[in-house]
């Protein structure tokens, strides 16, 4: 199966500082705006199946254990997580926000 990019929202609908939460293919996504620049993950704790839902800086948060993970690469910071966040390529056109699946 190739990937291929597909749009998630436009980009006005992820203000600065905020998560936008999507699900394609039955997998739970998170994109988030860091100083204008969108960043695409997986959107589930690697540790306990929870909904990331916090954004500190570049660092996304569980809200159920207090995992961290950074945003750019999906590495897992602290406990007790321990396995990254899948990261998915983000495309911006036109005004629209598209990620590689």
């Amino acid at each position: 199966l190739l990937s291929q990019f597909v749009k998630i929202c436009e980009l006005s609908d992820i203000p600065d500082g905020e998560l936008y939460h999507t699900v394609i293919n039955d997998s739970r996504i998170v994109l988030a705006n860091i100083n204008g620049t969108i960043h695409a993950s997986s959107g589930v704790c690697t540790h306990d199946d929870a909904d990331l839902g916090m954004l500190n800086d570049d660092r996304i948060v569980c809200p159920v254990h207090l995992s961290q993970f950074d945003i750019k690469s999906g590495e897992a910071l602290n406990l007790p997580a321990t396995d990254p966040l899948l990261i998915f390529e983000v495309k911006i056109e036109d005004s629209s926000v598209l990620i590689k699946i």
